[in-house]
């Protein structure tokens, strides 16, 4: 299904003409619930992967186990569809589904591990990009599939360059060229510190929007009359980041738009470890949209109700959540495909 974002409400370099020429692309994923295959772009969906290819797995430390979940996808995905029949059909769980849960509470209940230095710690897929589905932007490095992969369990801030979530890592192909009858099944993690490190398989539906640089990346003198247009158009205080939310930036899973830069200063380019500016990748987000950016509802799901406990929301259709209903960003080295990702977390 086609999704269309909403007009802006006005065009805003007829307010400020030089963010003309800092506006890019951004495409939206738009990611739905569905039945992606291989072949396909998703999230949380079957990816392409050679069958002589290891899989890749994480090399940070992790532990202690006390509280992380002996789970696997398939039975995280199982507690949620049995959740979300019951309330699609406005009705309470059935006993043999409440002895379903149980059971699976049961085996998966946080217990310690006693043997942590002799687990492998695979990858989870998160997000697949095949390059025809988003002919608005160039790929890196000219590859024809894009291939994010994150560990279920969290890292410690001092030394991930995930922040504190799942680290992510890249796989940037330039061609695939894989016979339907070896495809790879890919192994699962034993150990899922939250059911929010497992994304609900979701077809994409790509747009390409028009971004600005967020705020704090612009020039100071601009941004500083950004801030007296919030005031004088929307009124006092409550009007500050109105631009940002409405006009610069657009919620949700999404692939590229202006360069953004973290870790401190936002004008400042965030360096690979060859010295290379990196290039801004990515955004894996917590919703679709929340009530601050909600201008950026889809057409075709505005006006959708708030739904039952247990019932999945329209702004929610992955089941991935970073941190505190934040944002991971991924950025990657535009010199080498094979240097290290880094990313961060943002509000």
């Amino acid at each position: 299904m086609v999704r269309v974002t909403p007009p802006r409400p006005l065009d805003i370099t007829s307010v400020f003409p030089e963010l003309a020429g800092l506006s890019a692309t951004a495409v939206r994923l738009h990611p739905r619930p569905g039945k992606p295959t291989e072949w396909d772009s998703s999230v949380g969906g079957p990816i392409l992967w050679p069958p002589d290819e290891p899989w890749p797995t994480c090399q940070l430390d992790h532990g202690p186990f006390d509280q992380v979940e002996i789970s696997s996808p398939a039975d995280i995905r199982e507690t949620r569809r049995l959740l979300e029949a019951a309330a699609s059909a406005h009705r309470s769980l059935t006993e043999q589904e409440q002895d379903e849960l149980e059971d699976n509470l049961e085996d998966h209940r946080a217990r310690s591990c006693d043997s942590p230095d002799e687990l492998e710690f695979p990858l989870l897929p998160l997000l697949q990009i095949h390059a025809p589905d988003v002919p608005w932007l160039e790929m890196p490095h000219g590859a024809e599939l894009l291939q994010v992969l994150w560990c279920p369990l969290l890292h410690d801030q001092t030394d991930s360059p995930s922040n504190g979530v799942g680290a992510p890592w890249i796989s940037v192909r330039f061609h695939l060229d894989i016979d339907p009858l070896t495809l790879f099944t890919p192994p699962a993690p034993q150990l899922i510190e939250y059911d929010w490190f497992v994304p609900e398989p979701c077809a994409l539906h790509p747009e390409p929007v028009t971004e600005y640089p967020q705020p704090a990346a612009l020039d100071r003198g601009l941004a500083q009359r950004v801030e007296q247009w919030e005031r004088d158009e929307y009124g006092s205080a409550e009007g500050v980041g109105t631009y940002e939310r409405v006009f610069a930036t657009a919620p949700g899973w999404k692939l590229g738009g202006p360069p953004q830069s973290s870790f401190g200063d936002e004008r400042a380019a965030i360096l690979c470890v060859c010295g290379a500016p990196m290039r801004y990748l990515c955004t894996v987000p917590s919703c679709e949209w929340d009530a601050g950016t909600v201008s950026w509802a889809p057409i075709e799901d505005v006006g959708l109700t708030e739904v039952r406990p247990g019932e999945r929301r329209a702004s929610e259709p992955t089941c991935v959540r970073v941190g505190d209903s934040q944002r991971l960003r991924i950025f990657v080295c535009p010199a080498d495909r094979d240097h290290p990702v880094r990313s961060d977390i943002v509000v």
